[in-house]
């Protein structure tokens, strides 16, 4: 479909950390492909990634800008909403339930005041209690990052939740993807392990559940293409242990 309406899982867990499958993500976002004109809701869990908001009961803050084109690095945060600690200028966040906050970007290029040109490539985050004290980052402390779509096709993993994903020998792993066209429709989506082939469909939505053999590290690699010729690829590893 042109733009897929799936309800996202997708889980900005930075890519590092413990090697339990789906316990990092920090937040999850939908639509699950946003452009910079599109309404984002972003859900946040303060009992994963760093947990330094877990168990909070005040009023949770969002600092917050982005990364674009003219940024330097991941860490070049530009138009920052208020300062830091100042909770006069900085967004609250919604209280959902128990460590769950939601916060809605309407519009994140009028949200954050982007110039016209400009290209915005990650929303960024950093949570805060209201006196600043405790903070809710990704695993490893790192700063959380929103992905905002500028190709015209996308493609990326919901299941695993990470780039690096291990597991015991003997044991397998639910594979899900998902793609988007923004001026076309999904053809085919492929399934690679190493560069072989495991399964190829055509939808904008894949499953399959992985079952390695032996041990080791394995590539998986997940290809969509469009109507138009148009593709985009995503990967993640799997780390295949022995058992115990």
């Amino acid at each position: 479909m042109a733009k897929s309406a799936l309800k996202s899982s997708l889980l900005a867990l930075l890519l590092i950390g413990a090697p339990l499958i789906g316990q990092d993500y920090v937040v999850e976002w939908d639509p699950p492909f946003p452009t910079d004109q599109d309404s984002v809701m972003v859900t946040f869990y303060a009992d994963r990634g760093t947990a330094g908001l877990a168990g909070y009961s005040g009023t949770v803050y969002a600092h917050s800008g982005v990364i674009t084109n003219l940024s330097g690095s991941d860490a070049d945060w530009r138009y920052v909403i208020g300062e830091w600690g100042d909770n006069n200028t900085q967004p609250a966040m919604t209280n959902v339930s128990d460590d769950v906050y939601t916060i809605l970007i309407v519009n994140p290029r009028a949200y954050y005041g982007v110039a016209a040109g400009e290209t915005i490539e990650q929303l960024t985050f950093v949570f805060r209690s209201a006196d600043a004290s405790r903070e809710g980052k990704a695993v490893g402390a790192n700063d959380i990052f929103v992905p905002i779509t500028n190709r015209l096709v996308n493609v990326r993993f919901l299941e695993p939740g990470r780039e690096d994903t291990f597991i015991s020998a003997g044991d397998s792993v639910v594979v899900v993807a998902i793609a988007t066209s923004l001026e076309s429709e999904i053809a085919t989506m492929t399934l690679l392990v190493d560069g072989m082939e495991l399964l190829q469909v055509a939808a904008d939505t894949l499953r399959y559940t992985f079952r390695p053999p032996g041990y080791g590290r394995r590539l998986l690699s997940v290809i969509a293409v469009d109507n138009a010729g148009q593709s985009d690829s995503a990967y993640l590893a799997v780390q295949v242990n022995p058992a115990l």
